[in-house]
């Protein structure tokens, strides 16, 4: 499981030109880097079958299992809205 993650995350580093430790560097407001965040919890999640609540044991930026449900959700919205522009 650890090197699905450790893979998940250098994909999406590279899709959004930054480096891997920025999913556990605390405080940044870069977009790029939070919707590389969303996308690694929305993986995390539906794809490994996360708790919200583990999902702070994997990356240490997330502090609480609101947070990781936060950005989960806004994923979730930023997909509906892809959805309805096609």
């Amino acid at each position: 499981m650890d090197k699905t993650i450790e893979i998940a995350k250098c994909t999406l580093a590279d899709i959004f030109n930054i480096r891997k430790e920025e999913f556990d560097r605390a405080i940044t407001r870069k977009a790029n880097v939070i919707e590389a965040r969303r996308f690694l919890i929305y993986f995390l999640v539906n794809e490994l079958s996360f708790k919200f609540s583990d999902v702070p044991k994997v990356m240490k930026c997330i502090t609480s299992h609101a947070t990781a449900m936060h950005h989960f959700y806004k994923m979730i919205d930023l997909l509906r809205l892809e959805e309805k522009t096609r």
